[in-house]
C-alpha cells in the first residue's frame, strides 16, 4: 500500500508542476502582468492574515483560509494562492476526484487595487482544468455559485448548470 500511495503523491506532484508551467504558457499571451502560483504555506496564511483579513471582504466570500487548507490535505487537493510581486491576489481550493476537477471557494484579493481583476478567475480556472487534464479528469465543476459571478463564467467561460455526484448545484464544463 505504501508504494501505491508513493506514486500518486509523484504522479499528482508532477501533474501539478506540469499544470502551472503549461498555464503559465497558455496565459502568457493574454495577462501582462508577472503572476506566481503557490500552495498554502505558513508565508500565504501569513499574507492572507496581514493583507486580506482586515479589509471589507465580499459577502460571498470571507472564508477562512487557514481552516480550509487544514481540511483538505489530500494528495491531489490543492489551496493555491495567485500573486503578483508579492501581493496575493487570489485564493481557490482546487480538489480532485476520480472524473472532474472542482474550484471551490476561489476568493480574490479584496483590496479595489487589485493589478490582475478582472483576469483572477480566469487564471485560476486556467490552472485547474490544466491540472484536471493532467490527472485525465473529464469535466471542471465550480462552487459554490453567486448569481453575479455564475453568470459570467457562463457568458465568458462556457460553463453551464449541473449538479454534482451529491445533486449539489455546479457550473461545469467539459475538459479537452
Amino acid at each position: 500500500m505504501g508504494s501505491e500511495v508513493a506514486r500518486a503523491k509523484a504522479r499528482a506532484a508532477t501533474a501539478w508542476t506540469d499544470a502551472v508551467q503549461s498555464s503559465y504558457k497558455n496565459m502568457m499571451p493574454h495577462i501582462k502582468a508577472k503572476y506566481t502560483f503557490r500552495l498554502w504555506s505558513r508565508s500565504v496564511e501569513e499574507d492572507f492574515i496581514s493583507q486580506w483579513v482586515n479589509e471589507d471582504r465580499h459577502s460571498d466570500g470571507g472564508w477562512d483560509w487557514a481552516e480550509i487548507a487544514r481540511r483538505h490535505r489530500e494528495v491531489k487537493d490543492k489551496v493555491v494562492a495567485l500573486y503578483v510581486n508579492e501581493r496575493l491576489s487570489a485564493l481557490s481550493l482546487i480538489k480532485m476526484s476520480s472524473s472532474r476537477v472542482l474550484v471551490r471557494f476561489l476568493e480574490g484579493d479584496p483590496r479595489p487595487d487589485c493589478h490582475i481583476k478582472g483576469s483572477r478567475a480566469l487564471l485560476m480556472l486556467d490552472l485547474a482544468a490544466t491540472y484536471g487534464q493532467r490527472l485525465g479528469r473529464k469535466e471542471i465543476h465550480l462552487q459554490p455559485l453567486n448569481g453575479d459571478l455564475a453568470e459570467l463564467y457562463r457568458s465568458k467561460f462556457g460553463f453551464v448548470d449541473g449538479t454534482d455526484g451529491s445533486g449539489e448545484p455546479v457550473l461545469k464544463r467539459g475538459l479537452s
